[in-house]
């Protein structure tokens, strides 16, 4: 049977009954059975204080078998883990199920422990410098919506990984070390431009040096090695362009076996999806910078000057005076 002794009802719960699961509204059988083993083996490791062994064991019954003494089960051994974040959604949780399933005992109980841990918790704000086409932000590698920023979410303590990309820009990073109880405020700066491409100062004929040729010289040999550098640029930008497609169509299908159409809640479909959104972005770039550069690079080769001929057969050439 499953039960539940929540840490802060022990003396009250000391002389009253055990809280047994409720079955499942529908689950088969072989599921049921797995999922009372794992939570039996998930008991005997909080018995032996290895709760970051258990945590998942009750997870995993969980989503076999969904049962609000799972819930309450698995809220505790976060709560345990000092995962004070993860320990308040999971009772919040088992609130609303008793009350669907008409367990006021167990939401009372739920609800006092939901109650107890969110004093505790650890909050984050994240605010945006400045907003950019394709920004992505990311926290601990998942996709932080839009509607979430400038909101105090609550974390479990602990190092968190924030970082931010965009096209066209320096990706950025940082690290952060939540205590309990703390409340941060965390700005993500304006990203700075990437300068990996091609300064388009090199496409105006004004910003090019032009030292002096003898009259031998070729004229438009350094058009037609810039043109030739450009349009290498732009053969690179389209096949980055084509690989970064690719790799987006295949992330977004792999992203639709987590979610439905645009709906997805499974933190992988979330992830995949957000990784197919950046290719497609980076895809976009690559080919318009590679186009740009084909065409500038095709420009200057076709309006380079020819090679001038040299003194000695312009004066034989041209025709003599008399006087």
């Amino acid at each position: 049977m499953r039960s539940v002794v929540p840490a802060v009802l022990v003396l009250a719960l000391a002389a009253g009954p055990a809280y047994a699961a409720d079955p499942p509204a529908s689950s088969s059988s072989e599921n049921a059975a797995a999922a009372e083993s794992l939570f039996q083996d998930a008991r005997k490791l909080i018995a032996e204080k290895r709760y970051a062994e258990a945590c998942p064991k009750f997870a995993a019954s969980q989503r076999l078998s969904p049962a609000v003494g799972t819930l309450l089960n698995l809220g505790d051994c976060y709560e345990k883990l000092g995962k004070t974040a993860s320990a308040w959604a999971t009772y919040v949780d088992a609130a609303s199920a008793a009350q669907r399933l008409n367990r006021a005992d167990r939401e009372r109980t739920a609800r006092t422990l939901a109650a107890a841990v969110e004093a505790k918790l650890s909050r984050m704000t994240l605010r945006v410098d400045k907003a950019v086409p394709g920004l992505l932000i990311k926290r601990d590698g998942v996709a932080v919506d839009d509607a979430a920023l400038g909101v105090a979410v609550p974390l479990d303590p602990g190092k968190h990984q924030l970082e931010a990309t965009a096209p066209g820009k320096k990706p950025w990073t940082s690290t952060v070390d939540v205590a309990e109880k703390d409340r941060l405020d965390i700005r993500i700066p304006a990203l700075e431009d990437e300068r990996e491409h091609l300064p388009s100062a090199l496409l105006d004929d004004s910003a090019l040096e032009k030292p002096e040729e003898p009259a031998s010289s070729d004229p438009g040999k350094t058009r037609r090695i810039i043109g030739i550098g450009l349009v290498g640029l732009g053969v690179v930008g389209v096949g980055a362009g084509t690989f970064f497609g690719l790799k987006a169509n295949s992330s977004w299908s792999d992203s639709q076996g987590y979610c439905t159409g645009n709906l997805c809640n499974d933190e992988r479909g979330v992830s995949l999806a957000s990784d197919a959104k950046t290719a497609g972005n980076i895809s976009t770039v690559a080919f318009i910078t590679g186009a740009v550069a084909l065409a500038a690079g095709a420009v200057l080769i076709l309006t380079a000057p020819s090679k001038r001929a040299s003194p000695s057969s312009s004066s034989q050439a041209a025709p003599r005076r008399s006087f």
